[in-house]
């Protein structure tokens, strides 16, 4: 026979000791002092206690909040007690064995709900036969604030790099920072809310993102939109045609009057947690009316991809996760007005964008437009139309203008493209596509895995690197100049060793100590290295030092912090010295 009871329980949450010297406290205060993370909807209790049997006479409660700089009248206890729209409960009661109602509970409830990250300050003041006495603490509001765009810099016009306003997550996936999924060609407008990846599978995860479509031969197609459903068995998305309106079914193919195919036109598709719009609305805005500064044209390209950068890519104390690499599939416009949103992106409490945006202007990207100096040519401003054309079309529409718009844009691109040629031989500023060639012209001697930013180290290392082959100044600056560390290289006989067949005169045991015999152990060198070294970059180390030791010389170890000692992280070769060391107390047979 068995037999059940519950039993009481005590759970303690945070337990603090004080010796108070004063004759009242404010204690049991939830939330607590710097406690953080605090509900919005939170309310507040505290208790005022007096220690020497003389109950509070009374009690003045503030509130002030960081979000509105004011200071709030809460409870007044001379004046009728809560004030205002405050409510809450005042309970005195005794202490144990007090007699007297020496301890005030008081519960606050809120009018509102406090702000996200907002600091909450009590202000609390009493009074007993004791005297007066003032307290105050503060606590922190829950985050409930989505990340937003702090910063973005354009390296190239198809590159840039972003700065959130706090760490976010840096998955692939939705709702992280990398999350693109690009597709060019293989994709299909089949209706007035679908599209259809032919080349890839459409995930679940993807609803609530955005898709944009570029390519199509009708306007009302290249927009973003929604997406509300996926089916991955027939690969088709559905959008919300709510904001940018339904869609026209768009193959890609362009038939004559006698249907024989004359163009194949690329639809591309990007499902993205990023958009980029042209503000051409707000171009030339204080203008007048017929300014032509009022009409302008902006590309709006497709990000295909999203990286987060290194450590060594970002300002010293930021942390990686508040940044990202975009890449876009086109240039974007040089000197426009340009608004980039986010969407789905989290922060670390989970908190959301919901079109988040940043307002920038893109540079000029070293085109010498509009400066007079420049060598550019401007369709509108250089005189190729009568300015009495131009006046005309301005005042009747600005069609023309428009046009002109148009082929500026154009041609900003290839007048960049053009002055970009002189770098094409320049390691540190040539398109990525370049690197592979560049390295097989320069001779790459090195098979280790390489990223873009490796690859740009040793392309520009690699003509010094030959110049400098077979000594140690050259294995020193290759290693300094693809891993950045400073390494110590010193043959690996530290102490002068005595030498069958040697002329000098030498002492055994005094100038002299016995040492390698065999002639690969004599022409042997170590590195010792700064820092302990990962297992690509130990393989960078040795993969470089064997291509760039004298033929004679050879690599027979490399030492690191965690496995050196001394000021230099070395472990010297100790050798047996006749007549003053003992086999197997002070040395060990070494090869």
């Amino acid at each position: 026979m068995s037999v059940r009871t519950k039993l009481a329980g005590l759970y303690v949450d945070n337990l603090r000791y004080t010796n108070p010297t004063a004759s009242m406290v404010l204690i049991n205060t939830v939330p607590a002092d710097t406690e953080d993370d605090v509900p919005v909807d939170a309310q507040i209790r505290f208790t005022a206690a007096s220690l020497t049997n003389n109950p509070p006479t009374l009690l003045i409660v503030n509130l002030s909040r960081s979000s509105d700089a004011s200071i709030h009248n809460v409870y007044d206890s001379g004046a009728g007690g809560f004030l205002g729209a405050w409510t809450g409960t005042l309970v005195q009661r005794a202490s144990s064995g007090s007699g007297v109602n020496d301890e005030w509970v008081i519960t606050i409830v809120p009018p509102f709900n406090f702000s996200s990250l907002e600091t909450i300050t009590i202000q609390a003041v009493a009074e007993s036969l004791d005297g007066t006495f003032n307290w105050q603490y503060s606590f922190v509001v829950q985050d409930l604030t989505a990340p937003g765009f702090e910063a973005i810099l354009w390296l190239t016009p198809t590159r840039a790099l972003v700065k959130f306003d706090e760490p976010v997550s840096t998955l692939s996936t939705p709702g992280g920072s990398q999350f693109v999924s690009y597709h060019s060609g293989n994709v299909e407008v089949v209706d007035a809310s679908t599209i259809q990846l032919s080349g890839g599978t459409p995930l679940a995860s993807w609803i609530g993102c955005h898709i944009c479509l570029q390519g199509s031969a009708f306007p009302e197609n290249n927009a973003q939109r929604e997406i509300v459903s996926v089916n991955g068995t027939t690969r088709r998305i559905t959008v919300d045609t709510a904001a940018a309106g339904t869609m026209v079914a768009d193959d890609g193919l362009d038939y004559d009057d006698d249907g024989i195919l004359v163009r194949h036109r690329v639809l591309r598709a990007s499902i993205s947690s990023y958009r980029l719009s042209f503000r051409g609305g707000d171009e030339g805005a204080s203008a007048h009316e017929n300014s032509d500064l009022r009409v302008q044209c902006g590309f709006e390209p497709l990000v295909k991809a999203a990286e987060v950068p290194d450590t060594s890519e970002v300002p010293a104390g930021d942390e990686v996760a508040e940044y990202v690499f975009l890449d876009f599939d086109e240039d974007v416009s040089y000197g426009r007005l340009y608004t980039l949103h986010g969407y789905g992106i989290e922060d670390n409490e989970g908190n959301a964008m919901s079109g988040e945006e940043l307002e920038f202007e893109t540079p000029w990207f070293e085109v010498p437009i509009p400066a007079p100096e420049g060598d550019a040519l401007g369709f509108w401003s250089d005189g190729i139309i009568p300015a009495t054309d131009r006046k005309d079309d301005m005042e009747s529409g600005g069609h023309l203008r428009r046009a002109a718009a148009v082929l500026q844009d154009g041609l900003n691109l290839l007048h960049y493209r053009r002055d970009q040629l002189q770098y094409l031989d320049d390691p540190h500023r040539c398109p990525e596509g370049f690197l592979d060639h560049m390295l097989y012209n320069r001779g790459n001697p090195f098979r280790f895995p390489m990223d873009s930013t490796m690859k740009r180290r040793v392309a520009a290392a690699l003509p010094d690197l030959y110049r400098q082959r077979a000594t140690v100044d050259g294995i020193k600056e290759a290693l300094y100049r693809i891993l950045g560390y400073e390494f110590i290289i010193q043959p690996y006989v530290t102490a002068e060793a005595w030498i069958l067949g040697d002329t000098v005169y030498s002492k055994l045991g005094f100038t002299t100590a016995l040492g390698p015999s065999e002639a690969y152990a004599r022409n042997c060198y170590e590195i010792i290295s700064p820092v302990d070294l990962t297992d690509d970059e130990l393989r960078i180390v040795i993969e470089v030092a064997q291509w760039a030791d004298p033929c004679n010389m050879h690599l027979i170890r490399i030492i690191q912090p965690s496995t050196g000692s001394g000021a230099s992280g070395a472990t010297g070769t100790v050798y047996w010295v006749l007549g003053t060391s003992v086999l197997g107390f002070t040395t060990t047979l070494s090869s």
